[in-house]
């Protein structure tokens, strides 16, 4: 009977592609042939389908380049739904033959070795069958994982050895029994006891840091109380700032390392900007308003936000009732303010300034009162004129802005929508006078203030006998001073360009050149340690890690409860080194 081994190369060329007519006549007589034999059996569908599949299989054989096809026959062929078990099956072979060839070597020391027992012979035929295989890209990958799992089902005797002693003697052990294709190959078996050997401690060593690195990743240790006062406001914190303890000391002493020292700095440097803000904002959390910048533009904007809550709540005043001890009260507070002030000029222009403001403006004794908008004319008047005149003289500006406040606190009686917006913009305007006093002292840095100038500046604003309220720890933005004390820098430093550019020399010069020719390894990893190392100080990066502690109950309950098992630590890393040596 006709088949298709006898049909010439270019016959089954021209049949792959449907082309009879370049078929020569004996190639057509010879599928003629099989055609009348086999259309009885079956109909003409499968036959095309027999043809067609028997033709690829005759034409896809491996052969050299440039050459003729070769039809071969495979030895082997474990078929595509087969070829993941082959791998799996191909596994335990392997560790049986090593086993068998290790003891049977072993016996040939003392004469004993017999044929019932694997050899190097053996291994070598498996090796064979295995390459005969050839297995196509598609099932390839499917092989490997079956071969794998297989490997590290063949190592799991080494799941008994929990010790590190333990768990390298194991694995040397596993090492020595792989298979060779020499008899008594003891270099190739002493080379494989150290590598398997030290692969299961290395794995046991990588399991216990991936489970320990996962438990910290997901359920992480909770910062402290001031570092959660900080990120809540929105203060982005550095990791060393984050951590505190250890690791803050070791950033504080990275930051002279050119290069990274600069990150940090930077990182550290908006991180006081940060909290600049979030104190203003926090300030003017009774107003509901926030502003966008910091520093001296920062306050002004603050101070305009404020002026505007107390604009339109003097719009909302119909009149200000001042006879009698209202009268005697408002002039006590001005008395007050006054006596305060201990320069001379400084009291002489107090003086004035209330003359030309408030006493010219009013007849106090009036019982209809003051008409409400024109009160808080004079009001807004002299709190602009104590804000314009604060940094040239402290002690006039502060008292003038007192005397502001004294007026708003005498038209507070007054009820109504006018008190309600009074009374938010009187608890911000207090807020704010720590903050004043911080923005003034850091006039050299554009008032960007840190957090010791700020909790200063809240102390000079206390106005309790003997700095009473200061003292319990009840001023305005107290606490939130001393978060910031606590964990950011109390100084900024110096710009980092200088350390940058000397950074860049060095790698464009000898001493960069010098480090790559005599020490390129260490040199590099330096490099690549202090790049990776910077962008952990990139503004992304801190975020997500002043994020870490926001994790939901059941991430931290499921990162409390990861582990991977002692057991399966030492098997997994053998078995699949096993696997990718094959």
């Amino acid at each position: 009977m006709a088949s298709l081994q006898d049909l010439t190369n270019a016959d089954l060329e021209a049949l792959n592609r449907g082309d009879l007519t370049a078929m020569s006549d004996d190639g057509l007589a010879i599928i003629t042939e099989m055609q009348n034999s086999i259309i009885v059996q079956q109909d003409q569908n499968n036959l095309t389908s027999a043809i067609n599949t028997r033709v690829q299989e005759n034409l896809n054989p491996p052969y050299a380049p440039g050459s003729a096809p070769v039809i071969t026959e495979p030895d082997i062929d474990i078929g595509d739904a087969n070829y993941a078990s082959q791998g799996f099956a191909d596994a335990f072979e392997r560790q049986k033959i090593g086993l068998g060839q290790s003891i049977n070597e072993g016996l040939g020391v003392l004469g004993l070795d017999t044929d019932s027992l694997p050899r190097a012979s053996d291994t070598r035929a498996l090796n064979e069958q295995v390459e005969k295989y050839a297995l196509t890209p598609s099932q390839y990958p499917g092989y490997k994982l079956g071969n794998a799992v297989g490997s590290v089902a063949t190592a799991l005797p080494l799941a008994l050895a929990t010790r590190k002693p333990t768990v390298a003697a194991s694995g040397a052990a596993y090492g020595f029994s792989q298979p060779t294709e020499q008899e008594n190959d003891l270099a190739t078996r002493a080379q494989n006891s150290l590598f398997y050997g030290a692969t299961a401690l290395g794995g046991n060593l990588v399991g216990q840091g991936i489970t320990a690195g996962a438990r910290g990743l997901l359920n992480p240790t909770l910062p402290s109380s001031t570092v959660r006062e900080l990120t809540d406001a929105g203060v982005q914190l550095t990791p060393g700032q984050y951590a505190g303890g250890l690791t803050k000391n070791v950033e504080d002493a990275m930051t002279s390392v050119p290069f990274l020292g600069d990150a940090i700095n930077d990182a550290r440097a908006s991180g006081v900007q940060g909290f600049n803000l979030a104190t203003i904002n926090k300030a003017l959390e009774p107003i509901n308003t926030k502003v966008s910048k910091v520093g001296n533009e920062g306050f002004d904007e603050a101070h305009m936000a404020i002026s505007k809550v107390y604009d339109e709540a003097y719009d909302n005043l119909d009149v200000v009732n001042i006879t009698g001890d209202s009268g005697q009260e408002l002039a006590d507070a001005f008395f007050t303010i006054r006596d305060g002030i201990i320069k001379d000029g400084s009291r002489a222009n107090y003086t004035s300034n209330m003359q030309k403001a408030f006493y010219d403006q009013f007849n106090l004794n009036k019982p209809e009162g003051v008409p409400g908008r024109a009160w808080g004319a004079v009001q807004k008047d002299i709190r602009n004129r104590g804000f314009k005149i604060l940094n040239e003289d402290q002690e006039l500006g502060q008292a003038l802005i007192d005397t502001s406040q004294a007026m708003n606190e005498m038209a507070s009686r007054t009820s109504g929508k006018f008190s309600d917006l009074l009374s938010t913009a009187n608890a911000a305007h207090r807020n704010m006078r720590g903050v004043r006093n911080a923005v003034a002292s850091a006039g050299a840095n554009e008032g960007v203030f840190m957090p010791s100038q700020l909790l200063s500046g809240i102390k000079r604003s206390d106005g309790s006998p003997d700095k009473l309220s200061f003292a319990r720890g009840s001023m305005p933005l107290q606490n939130f001073a001393r978060a910031g004390q606590r964990t950011l820098p109390n100084k900024l430093a110096d710009s980092g360009t200088a350390k940058r550019s000397s950074l860049m020399g060095l790698m464009g010069g000898a001493a960069f050149g010098g480090g790559i020719t005599t020490a390129p390894l260490t040199t590099l990893a330096t490099v690549g340690g202090l790049l990776g190392a910077r962008n952990l100080y990139r503004p992304g990066a801190m975020a997500a890690i002043n994020k870490m502690r926001n994790r939901p109950d059941s991430i931290r309950a499921l990162g409390s409860g990861f582990n991977i098992p002692s057991v399966l630590r030492a098997p997994v890393s053998t078995g699949l080194l096993r696997s990718n040596n094959q």
